[in-house]
């Protein structure tokens, strides 16, 4: 039987909460990166540190590990060495401790020195073996909007993280949704531990089956408290990978996926998406205009894939945005939430596609 933490939806206020504004900081560095200008990367990643303070724990870790590695990346870029050294070894005293993927990262690796890389990554290693034999089970996080009543049936929305993500950063996304779109949220932990407070999904299917079936079987044979005939999953990147899979494997019992910034790296067979189109699975697709184009078109080729077995699926691109959870998620989501709701006579969106 899995233990939930709960968390009930409460009425927002109009200020930014620590985590919007670190990722509000974040959505503009990453802006930054993209115009080329790293100082002005550098300035906003900064600030994502500085927002990320009054974060609980492994929140905060999490928002400076990651900046910090950023920031390594923008040095790198301008040649600053000594800067370079500097931020990998703050990334890593901050437990962000991708270590495998800081190895291969191409821009710092261009430029750093192999030999103390290598050396310091080991070391790392070392500390996070002897680290991990203490590290405590991670609980899915369930969301509740405000105002639930024990026992009421709503739908349900399993939402996956991305890659070296914080999934507790990851459930504040959906605190807002849960409450606007009247649905519990559950949020588990990736089954590939890097850190504390950081996971990742892997290649490994079937670890990421078993947790998100076992999750819904927990909530439909120990409480009342879900429509069984409106499951849905979301995930964002390495999540909305993962997403689109459970969505087409299950089909009888997952009516349809978001997918936040989502590709997908293999072939799918046509009879997979046959089955998915008779069960009527849905399929909505949410990506920044100013992701690597290889993403997008992953996703591309996939509509143009499902289209002849009838699956319905959707793509849209968000203007000025780069691979992030929108920073405003609700809002998309009040919209996503409604087409994938629809009676399947009535129209789409249209705003999908490939245009």
């Amino acid at each position: 039987m899995l233990v939930f933490q709960s968390i009930s939806a409460k009425p927002h206020p109009i200020t930014l909460s620590a985590i919007e504004l670190a990722n509000s900081h974040w959505h503009l560095a990453g802006l930054a990166e993209v115009r080329h200008d790293n100082q002005a990367a550098r300035t906003e990643y900064q600030a994502v540190i500085s927002s990320a303070a009054n974060c609980e724990h492994h929140v905060r870790e999490w928002f400076v590990g990651a900046a910090e590695l950023a920031i390594a990346r923008c040095n790198a870029r301008d040649h600053n060495l000594p800067e370079v050294e500097h931020a990998i070894d703050s990334a890593l005293k901050h437990h962000f401790w991708t270590l495998e993927m800081i190895r291969i990262e191409p821009v710092i690796g261009s430029w750093i020195d192999k030999k103390w890389l290598d050396s310091t990554l080991d070391y790392w290693t070392s500390i996070r073996d002897r680290k991990s034999t203490h590290w405590k089970p991670q609980k899915p996080i369930v969301i509740y909007p405000a105002g639930y009543v024990a026992g009421t049936r709503l739908p349900l929305i399993v939402a996956l993280h991305g890659g070296t993500a914080s999934y507790r950063e990851f459930a504040d996304h959906w605190t807002k949704v849960a409450d606007k779109l009247h649905v519990i949220v559950a949020v588990p932990a990736g089954p590939v531990r890097l850190a504390c407070g950081l996971n990742s999904w892997g290649d490994e299917y079937d670890a990421i089956d078993q947790i998100t079936m076992s999750l819904i079987d927990s909530f439909s044979s120990k409480t009342s408290s879900i429509d069984t005939s409106r499951i849905y999953v979301a995930g964002f990147s390495e999540g909305a990978e993962a997403s689109l899979k459970l969505a087409l494997v299950h089909p009888d019992l997952i009516k349809g996926a978001v997918l936040l910034s989502g590709y997908i790296g293999a072939d799918i067979p046509a009879d997979v998406y046959e089955l998915a189109a008779k069960a009527g699975t849905r399929i909505y697709a949410l990506s920044g205009a100013l992701e690597p184009k290889s993403l997008v078109n992953s996703l591309k080729h996939i509509i143009l894939e499902a289209k002849p077995a009838g699956l319905k699926m959707e793509l849209h691109l968000l203007p000025a945005s780069g691979h992030e959870v929108p920073l405003d998620l609700t809002h998309q989501m009040i919209g996503i939430w409604n087409w994938l709701n629809e009676p399947l006579s009535s129209k789409h969106l249209g705003r999908a596609s490939l245009e």
